[in-house]
């Protein structure tokens, strides 16, 4: 689809999705209500009311996410909660799965979250699309407690550690928390809440396909409720294929052929020519081989997954209860890289040192490009392997108080492995006119294993105390106390904490550690209630929050939070917040890491001769923690005319300062150039002394040590092996290693509609919640103007999910309708006549997909176990993303604004006995 057909189908799909709404209102309304689906955000009271009906406590024992106060919702805060039945209608195989129909979640919405391969593989969650590039700016937890990081790169919990199975719900808060959690809490709170009883035996299967790829997962569940206590252990399996670039026609190559394709081809004497054979006297002048690199390198990793989680509930006395949940989770994860992006590896120079060198036209010296594919071992290997145990003692103290001690402990183990090409080794071993004919010897002389382990660890310890301070006429004024203390443990393999060629046995560790200690509180005045109601004022309700958290390798800060939730009348809701937030960096990004990598950059401000030396990693004890200014005002409102409509909208706005990102992907601006962070053109050797110990400079270094060269005579031997692909004698130097930078200031509002009541024949249901993004302004560096992100390149404003339904007797429908709109480009990707796409490109088009669910409840004649036959299909029209004619960082892709595994249906069967 070219970028003019996407810029008019934006408008079309926008009165598509009009109608769609006032369809769905005007038939609601007609029909008197629907039952709440799972994209719509169910109100905090709701919550705390349907989980104590679902777990048999008592509404006053129910903590829920945003607060540590018993029984109350988050005073001026809006939930977004998903219930069990919600998460089955999103057929997600995976917790991270389940975020793909929650708009203000940007990192998975309409998407399939997928981890790239590298030191990057776990799928960091995030709302608001805060903090993409640099650290955690959402904060993911389980049962209201931290879960420990994973990564080799990165620190970040994984939420696929839960399996969807044994979750009661997931409850998202889409504002700051610091106040109440600590660090991470900028963007909000996805907190995965597990079943806190289950009796009996449950068993589901489900098995789904698309166009090449298979799915399957199992999962089974055993529990035993004996009255002062219950027990239940859940098992979950889980298989996918992976999905490569040709499988899916909205993946292509949107850069100009190189000649890196099928056999290769050799460049002479300025002359280029396809191998077709292995004797190059037959090759024909002027060709080059052609095909779309994106073909072979996985769109979507092959997985498998084993996920344990167990939990066990017992009064001890009338006054003391104790509760242990724990968990065990063992994913692998495959991805195939395809070879042909393999840092400058596909490219390699030959000569008379060759064995199988055979000159074409008299010349000394070949430049081959070519593809490794199905030579060299192409996937890139990750393993993560997490698991942890939770006991929490709840004592009642008299008087409705009530004691929460908890004692959290959790370790994860992620590994990675691949097989690079040792180009040095390659270009004087190899056959490269018939790389078919390497015998197993060679190969494995020609090959680097390149490995990560990262092991990190959390012991965590918290108290709590809360209840009735005092009465006043409004009611009950509630306070929490409480303190807290972390301990993170990081150890990253490699040399200065980088992934490393060699054996894990021989490899120096970079250890890292860091203790937490926090002490909050939190308190809920009711001014008016229903005791002292009067005209105007049906409810007013006051709160305030503060945390102060002291770091061992941070210092300390305090983060308060104060929340009104007003009630004019009884069915009209304001609410507002304020709040502090934070984010301390990751032990990861306090790790003196470098990593330099040439790039050529021909218009690196005006330089066409030069190439781009990129420190990456991160600058150890130099970063330091991000904070924010978040604040919400916003309304819920149900008619009595109307009853079970319910409207809400809320006006959000953040401001996050100290950045901790990266300078990767950003335009060379005036105020970038005056940092710093950007030295113009230099002698490549004087860069090159500079980084002499960042990798991989110091492995080259080494490398020229270990060959004999002189001293005096590596630096110069190192550019000539690090810019061979770009032939520049001089570089520039662009630090794009983690930091604190600029500020980023976001605003938007998201908005929520449904009507929800019975009808004679069961019940029909509608909603309608999305996300819209006001502005999004940057300065990339301190002290740099403010310039709109939302432009450059362009990020969608409108992520909005509209979902009908209808139950009749033991039938369950739904369809949902998935969108995230268009936007312009600036500024205007060129036309180019070189590229496979040579259209100039001003916009990017909407994406919008619809889903369906359908489920039957057996009758109990047929088969008297509680049995459930479902049926999902998402992306039910196939729908592609939209063209994108522009490469990602490092590759290709032709597509944004979303991803897809195109059209795929799952069957499934779920008893319970």
């Amino acid at each position: 689809m070219s970028n003019v057909e996407a810029a008019d189908r934006d408008p079309r799909m926008i009165k598509l999705i009009a109608r769609l709404m006032g369809g769905i209102a005007v038939g609601s309304m007609a029909l008197h209500g629907v039952a709440a689906h799972a994209q719509a955000p169910a109100p905090a009271e709701e919550v705390v009311a349907s989980t104590a009906a679902e777990t048999g406590q008592d509404e006053g024992e129910i903590v829920v996410t945003g607060t540590q106060l018993r029984g109350i919702a988050p005073v001026g805060t809006n939930v977004v909660s998903m219930s069990r039945e919600d998460i089955a209608a999103t057929g997600a195989t995976s917790a991270n799965d389940i975020l793909r129909a929650i708009p203000q979640v940007s990192s998975a919405f309409l998407s399939n979250p997928s981890a790239p391969p590298g030191g990057l593989s776990i799928i960091r969650p995030n709302i608001r699309n805060l903090g993409a590039s640099g650290t955690n700016t959402t904060l993911v937890i389980v049962d209201g407690h931290r879960v420990v990081g994973a990564g080799v790169l990165q620190s970040t919990p994984d939420p696929d550690i839960i399996p969807p199975g044994v979750l009661e719900r997931v409850d998202v808060v889409p504002d700051g928390g610091s106040s109440i959690y600590g660090s991470d809490a900028i963007g909000g709170v996805i907190n995965y809440i597990s079943r806190k009883t289950f009796d009996g035996f449950e068993v589901n299967a489900r098995t789904g396909f698309a166009d090449n790829y298979r799915t399957t997962d199992l999962s089974l569940t055993a529990g035993k409720d004996w009255g002062s206590g219950s027990a239940f252990v859940s098992y979950a399996w889980a298989h996918n294929d992976a999905i490569f670039g040709k499988d899916r026609d909205y993946v292509q190559q949107v850069t100009p052929n190189q000649g890196h394709c099928g056999a290769g081809t050799i460049f002479a004497n300025g002359t280029s020519y396809a191998i077709t054979g292995p004797d190059p006297d037959t090759f024909t002048p002027g060709t080059i081989s052609s095909c779309d690199v994106t073909d072979e390198v996985s769109l979507w990793p092959e997985v498998t997954r084993h996920n344990m989680f167990a939990g066990i509930t017992q009064e001890i006395t009338s006054a003391i209860t104790l509760d242990v949940r724990g968990y065990y989770a063992d994913r692998r994860l495959t991805n195939h890289k395809g070879l042909d992006v393999d840092f400058g590896a596909n490219t390699v120079t030959i000569t008379a040192a060759n064995p199988y060198f055979d000159p074409i036209a008299g010349e000394t010296s070949q430049t081959v490009r070519t593809s490794y594919i199905g030579v060299f071992d192409d996937r890139y290997r990750n393993r993560l392997t997490s698991y942890g145990i939770t006991p929490t003692v709840t004592a009642k103290l008299g008087g409705d108080w009530q004691l929460r001690t908890m004692f959290n402990y959790g370790r994860s183990i992620t590994r990675t492995s691949e097989t690079q090409v040792n180009a040095a080794i390659a270009a004087n071993t190899l056959n490269y006119y018939n790389l078919a004919s390497s015998t197993a010897a060679q190969l494995a002389a020609a090959s680097l294993h390149n490995f990560g382990v990262g092991k990190q660890s959390l012991v965590n310890v918290r108290a709590i105390v809360d209840g009735p301070a005092f009465t006043l006429p409004g009611g009950e004024v509630r306070i929490a106390i409480g303190g807290e203390y972390y301990k993170e443990k990081v150890a990253v393999q490699g040399p200065s904490g980088a992934v490393a060629f060699g054996t894990e046995d021989s490899s120096p560790i970079t250890r890292r550690d860091r203790d937490v200690k926090a002490v909050f509180a939190e308190i809920a005045v009711p001014l008016v209630g229903a005791e002292n109601a009067m005209a105007g004022i049906e409810a007013l309700t006051l709160s305030a929050s503060g945390r102060y958290d002291d770091y061992s390798d941070q210092g300390g800060t305090f983060n308060p939070k104060l929340g009104l939730t007003y009630k004019p009348v009884d069915w009209i809701k304001i609410r507002g917040n304020w709040g502090k937030s934070f984010n301390a960096p990751a032990l990861i990004d306090v790790t003196d890491v470098t990593f330099v990598f040439p790039i050529p950059f021909p218009a690196v401000v005006g330089q066409v001769s030069s190439a781009t030396l990129i420190p990456t990693g991160n600058r150890g004890s130099d970063v330091k923690p991000q904070t924010a200014t978040t604040w919400s005002v916003g309304f819920d409102i149900s008619p009595p005319p109307l009853s079970g409509l319910t409207l809400s909208a809320t006006y959000w706005n953040v401001d996050l300062k100290k950045e901790i990102s990266l300078l990767a992907g950003q335009p060379l601006t005036p105020s970038l150039l005056a940092s710093g962070l950007y030295q113009d053109p230099v002698p490549c050797v004087d860069a090159i002394n500079r980084f002499s110990s960042a990798a991989p400079i110091s492995t080259v270094l080494s490398t020229l040590a270990g060959l004999g060269v002189p001293a005096a005579d590596r630096p110069a031997a190192a550019c000539a092996a690090l810019l061979n692909v770009s032939g520049a004698t001089n570089i520039a130097v662009l630090d794009w290693r983690v930091q604190n930078l600029g500020e980023v200031k976001v605003e938007g509002i998201d908005f929520n509609a449904s009507f929800n009541r019975p009808v004679s024949f069961g019940s029909v249901n509608a909603s309608l919640a999305g996300s819209y993004t006001l502005n999004r302004d940057r300065a990339v560096v301190p002290g740099a103007p403010f310039v709109n992100a939302l432009q450059n390149p362009g990020s969608s404003r409108l992520a909005l999910i509209a979902t009908a339904g209808v139950q009749v007797g033991n039938f369950t429908g739904s369809a949902s309708l998935n969108h995230r709109s268009g936007y312009d480009i600036f500024p205007v990707i060129a036309a180019n006549p070189a590229n496979p796409f040579p259209q100039s490109q001003d916009h990017v088009g909407s994406f919008t997909t619809v889903d369906a669910f359908f489920q039957y409840r057996l009758p109990e004649s047929w088969l008297k176990p509680e049995t459930f036959l479902t049926l999902n299909v998402t992306n039910v029209f196939d729908q592609d993303p939209p063209f994108y004619n522009f490469p990602s960082f490092g590759g290709n892709s032709g597509y944004t604004n979303g991803s897809t595994l195109g059209r795929l249906v799952q069957i499934g069967i779920r008893s319970k006995f």
